[in-house]
């Protein structure tokens, strides 16, 4: 069993949030519970996986990767490194469809607002940009665990 508080140390690391610190640890702890489940539910996530269960009671999870490497501590750190990256998408995604974000907003003289619409494509870079990372993780690990594709150990 591996614990989530791993997944959620590689997580945090990788984000700035300061609303997150500001909150109970409880609805933190279930946001970031949350975004685990939603980096393991992605297609491309899932099918890398013969066994994959979560205890949320418990904040542990069970997995068996179906190109599992010789050495159990880099099918570990790849898994953390995985669902970490997955999780920075799940928390970006409602960053960029935020209402906020979609309204037109007015100013005054006294108020100064920068572009709205380069935020928000900035944000949508951002994104793709996580979204584009996680894939590139998830090929390269394909790759060289593939002993059609590998050396063989040669």
């Amino acid at each position: 069993m591996t614990s989530y508080e791993l997944v959620f140390s590689g997580f945090l690391a990788k984000i700035t949030d300061y609303k997150l610190i500001s909150l109970e640890t409880k609805d933190v702890n279930t946001m970031m519970t949350g975004w685990l489940h939603a980096a393991a539910a992605q297609p491309k996530v899932k099918k890398l996986f013969s066994t994959l269960t979560f205890d949320d009671t418990k904040q542990e999870f069970n997995f068996v990767l179906k190109n599992s490497n010789e050495d159990a501590l880099y099918d570990i750190d790849f898994v953390i490194e995985l669902f970490s990256k997955g999780m920075v998408v799940a928390w970006l995604e409602p960053t960029v469809n935020s209402i906020i974000n979609t309204m037109q907003a007015y100013s005054g003289k006294e108020q100064k607002f920068y572009s709205q619409a380069n935020h928000l494509e900035q944000l949508r870079a951002l994104l793709k940009d996580s979204k584009k990372d996680l894939k590139i993780f998830i090929s390269e690990y394909g790759y060289i665990n593939n002993p059609y594709l590998s050396d063989g150990g040669a």
